[in-house]
């Protein structure tokens, strides 16, 4: 069990000006508190493999007088998180399965659409991903390929309409490393 309590000091955020009607400009921003704690629980049912569960809350202590596309705006960052992970290696430990199921709380970003320009609040909801993945070490400890991937779940999440805006997607990533793969 690893309980954790944490401040986060914000600096040299970046403030994303919507008003000029052709380009966006950017410039300098004060800057923003973050507290928090995280509660994280691992289990290893054998010395190959462990199960993790992590809760985060955070909150802003200063949040921003009006809404910034950046960090520092407090609605683009869930104030709950929960992650859990599986892991474990087989076949004298050269095969590696896992995966990390993340859940976030509800959140949003902000859109700049239309002419002249007008700025919405794209509300994003409940998120719940999941990243499986598998590799195995084809000269141990040197060379290892791997699948790995990032899949949204259907969950609360809502789409935005606008054609600006970001879009959750899903992905496979297939890969090799190569080097002192324990260090």
């Amino acid at each position: 069990i690893g309980p954790t309590v944490f401040y986060n000091h914000l600096s040299n955020l970046v403030f994303q000006d919507f008003e000029p009607l052709v380009y966006k400009s950017y410039e300098n921003l004060g800057k923003r508190d973050v507290i928090g704690g995280e509660m994280a629980l691992t289990l290893m049912p054998s010395s190959s493999s462990f199960v993790r569960a992590a809760y985060t809350y955070q909150t802003f202590i200063n949040p921003p007088e009006a809404s910034f596309n950046t960090v520092g705006y407090p609605g683009a960052n869930p104030e709950h998180i929960l992650a859990v992970t599986g892991h474990g290696k087989l076949v004298d430990d050269r095969l590696v399965l896992s995966a990390t199921v993340l859940y976030r709380s509800d959140h949003d970003y902000l859109l700049r659409v239309g002419v002249p320009p007008e700025i919405l609040v794209h509300e994003v909801g409940h998120t719940v991903n999941i990243s499986p993945r598998i590799s195995f070490q084809i000269v141990k400890d040197v060379f290892e390929a791997y699948v790995t991937g990032f899949f949204n779940l259907p969950a609360d999440t809502r789409i935005s309409p606008y054609t600006d805006a970001a879009v959750q997607g899903n992905g496979v990533l297939v890969g090799a490393r190569i080097g002192r793969l324990g260090e």
